[in-house]
């Protein structure tokens, strides 16, 4: 599978290419287009500039990242923790955030903190009609729509992946703005977005101290020169190297904007491979059962030949009785281990037939010398032992420990004897 990751800010578009398979994804190269103001001329540059690489690279989908000036961010707190819960509450406590309906926007979020009270959580919020015209392209360019991703939470988890870190202040520039990313126990807790490099420096000294004094600046070292005073560290970022890579990846950040209405619906094959693996199981054991018989019968069958050939044979007696007690110690000693082969299937499958409904076994154990041991509960435990003393398989039925009652049921420890 080739995939195209687009990293958009304002009109520049960066592009970088991958094929992905068994293994690490193989770089195929990157391009940059300047897309013309005006929505229908950007719209047919972008088309044309997907359609000519899918054309050269042989792509199949596309993944996007945007800049943090698309969205809004919010920290929600809210009385439940799971990530279904928080998702289900958020389409009613958006109301209170957003400026329109929540149904005109997607939105994804990560838990910043959860505890017995409830959670905190970061939601990034984005229009729909902000949206519709990549969408739109990629339809139109025969693409599939993979993800759309925050560049910002990108650039956060490619910097706790290559540095380790436990809190820092991560700067991004973003076409003449930066993003100011507050990283904190291994997420982001803190997202902004400053117009210009002395917005972005006032806030940085703000901010700076509560993140430990650790800021790093991603890109070029003419953006780092912005940041000197604060002792700022540079961390090189190929933003669109780092959407293309995030078509597959799942983690705390790696947040997803496409619209439910364009996401594929997947087909769940778990119930079918279950049925699959329940099917082979069962056909593998008949099928052992199977195979085990007829090389037994078949040994047999060789045996009774060589009886009946020495039989016929011409030698002396001594020699004849002598093969014919060698062949039939065979044969008692093929009856006796198939004997005993089949000795436990049917301990079982009579134990399945004598135990009533109400009664279940937590242990069953069976030696070589034919006695058997099973545990278990019923809600009375005559109700066992009656079946049990009446078979013809068992004899010598006995307790091996005293019965006791658990929660209404009869816990039992029997021992017996299984009739050769």
């Amino acid at each position: 599978m080739r995939i195209a990751g687009l990293s958009i800010e304002w009109l520049k578009v960066k592009a970088s290419f991958i094929s992905k398979g068994f293994g690490a994804p193989r770089f195929l190269g990157t391009d940059e287009v300047t897309l013309p103001p005006g929505d229908e001329a950007r719209d047919e540059a972008l088309v044309q500039a997907l359609t000519a690489w899918k054309k050269k690279h042989g792509l199949t989908g596309l993944t996007v990242g945007l800049g943090l000036i698309n969205f809004s961010s919010h920290t929600v707190k809210l009385p439940v923790r799971t990530r279904a819960d928080v998702a289900q509450a958020l389409k009613f406590e958006m109301e209170k955030y957003l400026p329109l309906q929540p149904d005109q926007y997607v939105f994804d979020f990560c838990t910043v903190e959860a505890t017995s009270e409830g959670s905190t959580n970061i939601v990034l919020a984005v229009r729909k009609e902000r949206l519709k015209w990549i969408s739109d392209c990629t339809a139109a360019a025969g693409l599939r729509l993979l993800a759309i991703r925050c560049n910002a939470l990108e650039a956060a988890t490619e910097l706790l992946g290559s540095v380790n870190v436990i809190e820092a202040l991560l700067i991004r520039p973003d076409d003449g703005a930066y993003e100011l990313i507050g990283i904190r126990n291994a997420t982001a807790v803190l997202l902004r977005h400053a117009a210009s490099p002395q917005e972005a420096l006032s806030e940085a000294r703000k901010l700076a101290g509560s993140f430990g004094g650790v800021l790093y600046v991603a890109g070029a070292e003419k953006h780092l020169n912005d940041f000197k005073e604060l002792n700022a560290r540079s961390f090189a970022l190929q933003s669109a190297s780092l959407i293309a890579q995030s078509a597959s990846r799942k983690g705390r950040l790696s947040l997803d904007f496409v619209p439910a209405e364009l996401v594929a619906a997947r087909t769940d094959y778990y119930p079918y491979v279950i049925a699959a693996m329940c099917a082979a199981a069962l056909l593998l054991f008949f099928m052992t059962s199977t195979l085990s018989y007829y090389k037994d019968y078949r040994a047999l069958r060789l045996v009774n030949l060589k009886i009946t050939k020495i039989k016929n044979s011409t030698k002396g007696l001594i020699e004849t009785r002598n093969k014919t007690d060698t062949a039939l110690e065979k044969v008692r000693f093929l009856k006796d281990f198939q004997e005993k082969k089949n000795r436990k299937i049917k301990i079982i499958s009579e134990l399945s037939d004598l135990m009533p409904r109400d009664a279940w076994l937590i242990g069953l154990s069976a030696d070589e010398k034919g006695k058997v041991t099973i545990e278990g509960y019923a809600r009375r435990t005559a109700s066992v032992i009656e079946p049990l003393e009446k078979s013809p398989l068992f004899s010598d039925v006995e307790f091996t420990s005293p019965v006791t009652v658990r929660e209404g049921k009869e816990r039992f420890s029997l021992s017996m004897r299984v009739e050769q």
